[in-house]
């Protein structure tokens, strides 16, 4: 492997190799290295695609490649690019070399304009830098692509970027991504789709991995090998109009910028009304894309249809960004969407957003939270509608309206001893399918089933819903804030786990897949690691220290009750069985996922477990019968977990009332 000493010692060169001329050039690029525009381009096909940017040199169609062609594209001209050829052959241009501005670690830009007309997970637009890792984010490939993990920039490893469901199709888009030496970010017209900090940082090669350490070159629509060669990951159909690399990272609003200064070129308008026909095909027959009805109100929301069309929420989850102009009401959540768009505090403007229920994310909806500084009801809470935290005592709007403490007045917040949140209680319900068990906790809500229906099932005299550990689970509410990222919280249920597993899920939420302490997973399970709490990684609890322990703690065969207490205080996480404690590792600081990867509220869930993009987990559900799963926002220390356990086993069983050496639960069946 070459070292990489001799490739950050290119950088600090006062010149570049030009390999076209065969020259050394004094390095003197302005802000646009690459500046690729196919707009004006006559129709057909191309042969070179000259750069009118500061780097010397052309993109050119290789040896053994199809040449690419001009196409019109609803009413805008692209260079066409097909999925087919593999690597080598197919539609593709080679550029001159990346030079050291923009390889490294070094902060850059690029932007395009392009128009895709279906989704593959990996479509690569511009690469340089090779494939292959060793290290991480050694790669640089832009692409238009729905994997969440690279989608928008394969980067190689722990640096790769996706596009956070902001991604689009058979409309000419603009996409750009930055670099500034510490932060990922990808733009989609002109709004931010998604941003991280990268670690390890970016650090692009620009040698292959021969032993000549040749230079790598810039490519269109292909990406470079190890060696240096074109590979054939991330081939797709695409058409792109215009492509910008600058060697300085663009800030969020210069992209805006950008983009507000093309978009009139690039998004036809047939009938000049200001609403692109893109937009308007969407709403046929209601929007016409050949009729002036720029000022028509088709919905009655109090918005025209230009106003709905200007009306950009770029905070929202997934690419619809407006409402929805032949909808009054597009999110649902009681109110219309102009009195969204056009509310104001104090004369100033301060909208809520038309397209989610809950604009501040804090579980109650917009409706709900009038704005007066008033509590009157949960339906009238007078919270600000904008602001997670109205009163600013560190407890969230939805915290306090389920404890009965004033969201408004810092002096109020919530007591101690506040009630579960969820409370799920089978022993109470008739026996037969259960398709929603309704939550009796604050939260509310009901938990439905998979499609495959669970049953509540009297088992060793007790009444619960068994499930099978294959295709029954229960969907709840979205998990509010409080109990996710680093909050304290106490999950108790009380099971009869026939044969346990390596890992059985009992109640979950957040989501699998990284990083460390982002999942919940409370499970009933025999694995040394992860068999009572799956946090993910390093923060991880097993039902004991050792083998023995686990068997003697995961009770199998019998109604048991089981304990999980998370101390945001102190880093702990302790499990209980039957009313006694046993484990305790130190798992915190814990950042237990709110949202999935599309940026949408992830919910409560019994039996299963969450993946990355919300669905439930296909295995690792629980083969059981539950009674009761309590869940709170607070904890319960280890006097208040041994008196429920006492509490509850005469109804389960656990107490020898004849004192004959065997347990009720026992008994009862025989």
């Amino acid at each position: 492997m070459i070292a990489r000493s001799p490739r950050f010692a290119r950088h600090s060169s006062a010149f570049v190799f030009v390999a076209c001329l065969g020259i050394w050039l004094p390095q003197c690029y302005g802000a646009t290295l690459v500046d690729l525009d196919a707009t004006q381009l006559p129709l057909g096909p191309l042969n070179t695609w000259t750069n009118t940017g500061t780097l010397p040199g052309n993109f050119t169609v290789p040896t053994g490649a199809t040449v690419p062609s001009v196409v019109a594209t609803n009413g805008v001209k692209g260079v066409s690019f097909l999925a087919t050829g593999g690597g080598a052959g197919g539609t593709q241009y080679l550029g001159p070399i990346a030079p050291a501005a923009v390889t490294g670690s070094n902060p850059r830009t690029i932007e395009a304009w392009v128009y895709d007309p279906s989704p593959q997970a990996e479509e690569t637009v511009f690469a340089w830098g090779r494939r292959g890792g060793a290290p991480d984010g050694s790669n640089f490939s832009f692409g238009h692509g729905t994997d969440p993990g690279f989608g928008a920039n394969a980067l190689w490893g722990g640096p790769d970027i996706g596009w956070n469901g902001r991604i689009v199709f058979n409309r000419w888009t603009y996409i750009a991504y930055t670099w500034d030496g510490t932060t990922s970010s990808v733009y989609m017209d002109g709004e931010l789709a998604n941003s991280e900090i990268t670690n390890p940082p970016v650090n692009t090669w620009d040698v292959d991995n021969t032993p000549a350490a040749n230079p790598l070159p810039f490519r269109v629509a292909r990406q470079n090998t190890a060696a240096g060669g074109v590979s054939g990951a991330g081939v797709g159909e695409i058409t792109v109009a215009k492509i910008r690399v600058q060697d300085t990272p663009l800030d969020a609003a210069a992209i805006k910028t950008k983009f507000d200064q093309e978009k009139g070129s690039m998004w036809q308008d047939s009938d000049s009304d200001g609403m692109p026909d893109w937009w308007e095909n969407q709403y046929t027959p209601t929007l016409n894309p050949n009729v002036n009805d720029a000022a028509q109100d088709p919905d009655g929301d109090g918005l025209t249809n230009l106003q709905e069309f200007l009306s950009v929420f770029s905070s929202t989850p997934g690419a619809v960004w407006r409402p929805n102009p032949t909808v009054a009401d597009t999110d649902g959540d009681g109110l219309s969407d102009g009195a969204e768009v056009n509310r104001t505090v104090g004369g100033n403007p301060a909208p809520t957003n038309p397209l989610v229920t809950d604009t501040d994310g804090d579980g109650l909806s917009d409706k709900v939270e009038t704005g007066t500084g008033t509590f009157v009801s949960a339906n009238d809470t007078g919270s600000n509608p904008l602001k997670s935290d109205s009163d600013n005592d560190t407890f969230p709007d939805l915290q306090e309206v389920l404890s009965g403490s004033d969201p408004n007045s810092a002096a109020s917040t919530p007591g101690s001893n506040r009630p579960a949140l969820v409370n799920l209680d089978a022993t109470v319900l008739a026996v037969g399918p259960l398709n929603n068990w309704t939550n009796n906790g604050t939260l509310g809500g009901v938990f439905t089933s998979s499609p495959v229906v669970a049953s509540v099932e009297t088992v060793q005299g007790v009444k619960g819903v068994t499930l099978n550990g294959t295709d029954h689970f229960y969907t709840g509410p979205a998990a509010p804030s409080f109990v996710t990222g680093d909050a304290s919280r106490t999950v108790e249920a009380w099971i009869m786990n026939p044969l346990a597993a390596d890992e059985e899920t009992i109640f979950s939420w957040g989501r699998r897949g990284g990083p460390d302490g982002s999942n919940t997973s409370f499970n009933h399970g025999l694995n040394g690691t992860w068999g009572a709490v799956g946090h993910w990684g390093n923060p991880d609890v097993a039902w004991g220290a050792d083998p023995a322990s686990i068997t003697n703690n995961v009770k199998q065969g019998q109604w048991t009750y089981v304990v999980y207490v998370y101390d945001a205080a102190s880093g702990n996480a302790s499990v209980y069985s039957n009313g006694a404690l046993a484990n305790t590792d130190v798992a915190g600081p814990l950042n237990t996922w709110a949202v999935d990867t599309l940026g949408r509220a992830l919910p409560f869930r019994v039996g299963s477990q969450n993946e990355a993009n919300g669905n439930a987990t296909p295995g690792l559900r629980g083969s059981m019968t539950i009674g009761e799963i309590r869940v709170f926002d607070r904890l319960l220390d280890a006097t208040t977990i041994q008196s429920n356990y006492t509490a509850g086993a005469d109804k389960y069983g656990s107490v020898d009332y004849d004192n004959d050496g065997l347990p009720t639960w026992y008994e009862r069946q025989y």
